[in-house]
């Protein structure tokens, strides 16, 4: 999954929150988790486990990077241009201490 571009979409304004959000990638992504995995159900389903060894981020308006779950559902929609699915292995992230989000580099 690594540097593959999805090219999909998804209508935020559709959804009711975080919890449905994370279902509709889940199943955007579900042929890429491995069965054995807690996620492989699809049940339980959040921001945090639904795309197992991954992090959902979103790019917003001023081209930062930053974790999706840090604002309520309604400023996330908002501010969310760019989905992004991030690598776990690869986040490392840089805390601004003037900000509460994470930004990666």
């Amino acid at each position: 999954m690594d540097g593959r571009s999805i090219g999909g979409r998804v209508c935020l304004q559709k959804l009711d929150g975080y919890e449905s959000f994370a279902h509709t990638m889940w199943n955007m992504f579900k042929d890429n988790i491995a069965e054995d995995s807690m996620a492989a159900s699809g049940e339980g389903c959040s921001l945090s486990n639904a795309i197992p060894g991954f992090v959902i981020a979103y790019e917003d308006e001023e081209g930062d990077l930053l974790l999706a779950g840090d604002l309520s559902w309604r400023d996330f929609v908002r501010a969310a241009k760019c989905i992004k699915v991030v690598p776990e292995k690869k986040n490392k992230m840089k805390v601004n201490k003037n900000q509460s989000t994470c930004n990666f580099p």
